[in-house]
């Protein structure tokens, strides 16, 4: 009956908008708190019900009109061309969108359980000429955006941890953001990067998610988590160079701090990449912008690292690209890029943001291995 239809879809319409309501009340809440960080609820109910449901129908959604255009468009055309078969076409191009949509109700949920449960490791080799003998094999992990909070929990976090130690790196570095907002995941965070083992140490650069445990309070924020990491013996570091002897050679990294919240002048940087004069040169920041891109490769930096983009996190499927808003932000979205000889890697991280989901981006953890050319 038409009045059970209405029914339906009156509750089906209060389901959808629930959760951006109370997303705008906690906005609201954070405003006229001065910032404070408003976490929705930390429920396991409320995330399979609600929350993850949301995403899922809404990705469902966007990922399944996407198609619809193009459709539209070759129906079209096929319109144009072929007029006396209309009545055909318009057959099959009924049947193709519902065989689409049946194939994006079954793979967009598969791929959201994949992406929040799989590990992918990119391994990529850099030659350089006269390598020191002493970095032949000098294997570098690159992580980011661990981003401890209730959806990047102990279960993922370790699962991770356990892929990076496996890799025996000599070196790992992390591209910033180890919490996502709320400070109850400090201590958590630096406990399982703690974990991580490499011979010549780990180090993690500032980023964005960093200065946001206790909301507009940034300095405190980024100071808790340097002091939770350094009883691990991790530092994270703030607009500066550090170095490290592996046997006769000296690998020089400089660590920028260049995001949502700080922005480095441009003396300063000019400043930082200046004093780094090492013959194997790696420059580590958080979010992959051209500015920095250019400055590295202007003195000469072998390696370029970077993360924030979560891999798009959410990557419509498209063909021969997935599309994501992350694209309105920076072209560099996941793996890597040359410049001359400075090579860029983008890593995918672990963690999400605003969504609780991730969609055609697998957690990514990348290997780099010298080599001499």
């Amino acid at each position: 009956p038409v009045k059970k239809i209405k029914t339906i879809l009156k509750l089906s319409a209060l389901f959808f908008n629930l959760y951006p309501l109370l997303l705008i009340i906690g906005a609201l809440i954070a405003w006229a708190t001065n910032g404070s960080n408003f976490i929705l609820v930390e429920n396991g109910f409320v995330n399979y019900f609600l929350i993850y449901p949301f995403w899922i129908i809404l990705t469902l959604m966007l990922q399944s009109l996407l198609y619809f255009v193009l459709g539209d468009i070759i129906r079209s055309v096929m319109f144009f061309l072929f007029r006396e078969k209309r009545k055909i076409t318009r057959k099959y191009f009924h049947k193709a969108i519902l065989l689409i949509t049946a194939l994006f109700v079954l793979y967009v949920p598969a791929r959201v359980i994949y992406d929040l449960n799989a590990i992918e490791v990119n391994e990529y080799i850099y030659e350089k000429e006269n390598l020191s003998t002493a970095l032949e094999d000098f294997k570098i992990v690159l992580i980011a955006d661990v981003q401890a909070d209730q959806y990047t929990n102990n279960s993922r976090l370790q699962n991770y941890i356990d892929e990076v130690n496996s890799l025996n790196p000599d070196l790992v570095l992390i591209a910033g953001d180890v919490i996502t907002s709320s400070a109850k995941y400090i201590d958590t965070a630096a406990e399982f990067i703690g974990k991580i083992k490499a011979e010549n140490g780990v180090y993690a650069c500032v980023g964005d998610h960093d200065n946001w445990a206790y909301g507009r309070d940034y300095q405190r924020s980024v100071s808790e988590i340097v002091e939770a990491l350094e009883k691990y013996n991790v530092p994270m570091i703030d607009n500066d160079n550090k170095s490290i002897e592996v046997d006769s050679a000296r690998i020089g990294m400089t660590f920028v701090t260049d995001n949502y919240v700080t922005r480095i002048s441009p003396q300063r940087l000019d400043s930082l990449v200046a004093a780094n004069h090492l013959d194997f040169k790696i420059f580590i920041t958080h979010q992959p912008n051209q500015r920095m891109v250019d400055k590295a490769e202007e003195y000469s930096y072998n390696l370029f690292f970077a993360g924030h983009t979560h891999g798009g996190q959410i990557s419509l499927s498209f063909p021969f690209q997935n599309l994501s808003v992350t694209l309105f932000e920076t072209k560099y979205v996941k793996g890597d890029f040359s410049f001359g000889d400075m090579m860029m890697i983008v890593n995918g991280g672990l963690g999400v943001s605003i969504a609780p989901v991730r969609y055609n981006s697998t957690a990514d953890i990348s290997l780099i291995t010298l080599k001499n050319k």
